[in-house]
């Protein structure tokens, strides 16, 4: 019997063949496995279909930055299918980008979902919108509910309280109730907050248990005050507790290797138990330098962050004290944070005592960047 091949009587191109894959993968409950299928689809070739399945999955586990990477690519391809743009436009309204979502619902919008979404942008920035046209019919006001769903799931119910109120303020019928039960939050206030410097610096000092506590207390007193009062704050590290108390004015969420007091959630700097996108400041107090991975590390601490995150950094630096895994240079930290895709913003040595020093003298490398999605 010969082993020769033979031609393949299967027709269907590779996009499609990745879709059923994904759908017989799914229907056993292997979701991973599907969203594999997919990957390897979309990276031989760009396939509307094949973006739109990657980016309903990204939405739905709360992830609009994988969402927007799946989409670019079809969108700048030229993708004639609207609601591609329609999910781009979500996307990027989740991660900060109201700019990018406004461009892409500019007035006339060309379909009703293009209108839902550019209604949203609009309550968000109390502009005065005609909203009876895209409110006349049961169908757009679910629309615009499972719009505000997908936006909640990346964690921006802020939007949410945004169309709420203006709901509640034009009285439009059956919205309200319709909206009923999302999640809803208020958006973070500008008001700056500056926790009392005696005070915090003993109460610091009575919790830190390692080195160089006035170089980190000055550090972590000034990152403090550039968190607004209701906004996120993600602190990391096996000493972030001991900071808790200075960003108390914050929605803080503290992350350590170990439980121990003061700690929500316990994971590895390898494996970030945080949602995506979330939080508008990530302080980490070592952390990347307690893995043999930084920059794995750092690109789970990344994705934590929205358009316009800022990360703030504490590390050992060369001359530092203690048992720390490693002990990272200033040269080191703005390789690691560049390569990350992260802007910049500033990388210095500090001694224990918080005093700037040469790099090589450093007992702390201390960095600021900020999350660039575009």
């Amino acid at each position: 019997m010969s082993l020769r091949s033979s031609p393949s009587t299967v027709t269907a191109d590779v996009a499609s063949l990745a879709i059923q894959l994904a759908d017989a993968l799914e229907r056993d409950g292997d979701f991973a496995g599907g969203e594999a299928a997919l990957a390897l689809a979309a990276a031989h070739e760009v396939d509307d279909r094949v973006a739109m399945r990657i980016a309903e999955r990204a939405l739905a586990r709360g992830d609009a930055a994988a969402a927007m990477r799946a989409l670019i690519p079809a969108w700048e391809a030229g993708s004639p299918d609207p609601h591609l743009e329609v999910l781009l436009a979500v996307s990027a309204l989740a991660l900060g980008l109201d700019d990018v979502c406004q461009s892409l619902t500019d007035p006339p919008c060309a379909t009703g979902e293009h209108a839902l979404v550019r209604l949203i942008l609009a309550a968000k920035r109390n502009e005065r919108i005609d909203v009876m046209p895209a409110m006349s019919t049961t169908e757009r006001i679910w629309g615009l509910r499972a719009l505000l769903r997908i936006l909640a799931d990346c964690g921006r119910a802020d939007f949410v309280h945004h169309v709420v109120a203006r709901a509640e303020a034009l009285a439009i019928p059956g919205l309200t109730e319709a909206l009923a039960g999302l999640p809803s939050t208020p958006p973070p206030s500008r008001e700056v907050c500056t926790p009392p410097i005696a005070e915090s610096r003993a109460a610091f000092a009575a919790a830190w248990d390692r080195p160089a506590t006035d170089a980190v207390f000055n550090w972590a007193w000034t990152v403090s005050r550039e968190v607004m009062a209701g906004e996120r704050a993600l602190l990391l590290g096996e000493g972030a507790p001991a900071l808790r108390p200075l960003f108390r004015h914050g929605a803080t969420t503290v992350v350590a290797a170990q439980p121990a007091p003061g700690v929500d959630a316990v994971g590895a700097p390898e494996a970030l138990p945080v949602a995506p996108g979330r939080w508008h400041h990530v302080v980490a107090v070592g952390w990347i330098s307690e893995t043999l991975c930084p920059e794995a590390a750092l690109a789970h601490v990344v994705a934590a962050m929205p358009h316009g995150g800022q990360l703030h950094l504490l590390v050992p630096g060369p001359r530092a004290a203690g048992a720390d895994l490693l002990r990272l240079s200033v040269p080191a930290v703005e390789g690691l944070l560049a390569r990350a895709g992260l802007v910049v913003e500033g990388v210095v040595g500090r001694s224990a005592e918080g005093l700037d020093v040469p790099p090589d003298e450093a007992a702390l490398v201390i960095a600021r960047a900020q999350r660039s999605v575009v």
